[in-house]
């Protein structure tokens, strides 16, 4: 895979959404760009360049996959959420774990929390805002409640707890928030009715409300939306039937399935100086999982990744 040029923006402007504004990445050598040295269980990666730092930053769920004798799941709860860094998008760094209240930062090994699957943006005047999956207790299988917690940063790094979201349903999970016009839409999973798409809208980032379901086509999971030559564009892990991407004119109505891509899971797609990246994790045997960032081709309609 060829290498994408990097270059720095000497003169830089925060926006809400605009991938664009971001500098260029350079793509790795090999798609498996990063393996969390701690845990070997990188997985629900997102990315954003942090003005602050003037540095990308990639969040992730730091699952517990080298942990020894795991009974059932609970390998994948007890999680916190990793960081990693990088000064253009060729070689990660780690960082630690993302700092907060409200147990975010899980320093209590006997009383570990679960928090999967981070979305992260920054607002018109540059605050960081994480929205986050958080389940509050550690179990052998999938059952349980969760919900999805807001959370802001001066820095990126250390966060303050906002508010649990008001989704209407007690296993709400993956969330990913995109501005449209004046409005702030979340797309997420609703366990509660199948594991669907749902979608919910805020004025200002902390008052929200539900507006329904998205797209029931088959179950899935982490839907991601962005967009692209004049449409919106949502891609979801839909496990055996790899990862599936839709169209919409609006991004709030009438989605459909467009073309799907492999392997890989729990995507992120981002548009950066006009090109798009995506970004995922990798299962490499059992438990373990790393990250993947590749560039993609878009023609006629349908993304598939670049050769």
């Amino acid at each position: 895979m060829k290498k994408i040029l990097f270059f720095a923006v000497a003169l830089f402007m925060v926006t809400a959404c605009e991938n664009r504004q971001w500098p260029e990445i350079v793509m790795p050598e090999n798609e498996v760009c990063y393996d969390d040295p701690v845990t070997g269980g990188a997985a629900d990666p997102v990315l954003i360049w942090n003005h602050k730092s003037k540095q990308w930053v990639m969040y992730y769920t730091q699952r517990r996959a080298n942990m020894p004798n795991p009974q059932g799941v609970d390998w994948a709860h007890g999680c916190s959420i990793g960081i990693a860094t990088s000064p253009d998008g060729s070689v990660w760094t780690y960082h630690g774990v993302c700092q907060g209240d409200k147990m975010l930062s899980n320093t209590d090994p006997e009383k570990r929390h679960t928090w999967w699957a981070p979305d992260v943006i920054t607002d018109e005047n540059g605050l960081f805002h994480m929205f986050v999956t958080y389940v509050p207790n550690i179990t052998t299988d999938w059952s349980g409640p969760r919900d999805i917690r807001h959370y802001t940063s001066e820095d990126g790094f250390n966060w303050q707890f906002q508010s649990v979201l008001p989704l209407e349903a007690e296993r709400c999970i993956d969330p990913c928030v995109k501005k449209i016009g004046e409005t702030w839409y979340m797309w997420y999973k609703n366990e509660s009715v199948g594991g669907y798409t749902w979608m919910a809208k805020s004025p200002n980032l902390y008052d929200w409300e539900v507006v329904g379901e998205m797209a029931r086509d088959v179950a899935h999971e982490a839907p991601y939306v962005w967009e692209y030559d004049g449409r919106y564009w949502m891609i979801v892990d839909a496990w055996t039937k790899h990862m599936r991407i839709y169209s919409s004119p609006d991004g709030l109505n009438g989605w459909e399935f467009s073309s799907e891509i492999t392997p890989g899971g729990h995507p992120a797609v981002y548009i950066i100086q006009d090109k798009p990246v995506i970004i995922g994790h990798l299962h490499v045997g059992g438990r373990p999982t790393v990250i993947l960032l590749r560039e993609l081709k878009y023609e006629d309609g349908k993304f598939a990744l670049k050769k």
